[in-house]
């Protein structure tokens, strides 16, 4: 067996700045948000101030569900594999999500008593000005 050639960064770290933008997402009876990304985000998060109180017994009330957008990624499925699967996550109180901004997701109708608060939040390294105030 021969020995593999082992490589090790030459280069000092790279330090980049950080900038964040974040939102109320307000919900009411029947609210949704569409399936979409958060272009041009490196990171994007959620965090669940109130999720209100379910006024039917519907496994998909308020449900945020996650959804890879990549082409061609179910082509050779693999045993285990965390690919091509829609992840479904009924939001809790003091609940917190990041997630890959390039990540496709939707939040389906909520249907409750009270009022369902979050805060969106998007995360980008090394901001591109003119993309940033294109999408922000």
């Amino acid at each position: 067996m021969r020995d593999a050639p082992v490589e090790f960064a030459t280069e000092e770290p790279k330090t980049t700045d950080v900038w964040m933008m974040g939102w109320a997402n307000v919900l009411r009876e029947n609210s949704y948000n569409r399936l979409h990304n958060h272009h041009p985000s490196g990171w994007s998060a959620v965090y669940y101030v109130q999720v209100g109180e379910s006024k039917l017994d519907d496994s998909l009330n308020g449900v945020i569900e996650f959804i890879d957008p990549r082409p061609g990624i179910n082509a050779a499925k693999l045993p285990g594999s965390p690919f091509d699967q829609k992840i479904r996550l009924a939001p809790e109180d003091g609940m917190l999500l990041l997630f890959p901004a390039w990540l496709k997701h939707i939040v389906y109708p909520y249907r409750g008593g009270a009022t369902r608060i979050a805060i969106a939040i998007n995360i980008v390294f090394e901001k591109d000005a003119e993309a940033w105030d294109k999408y922000s």
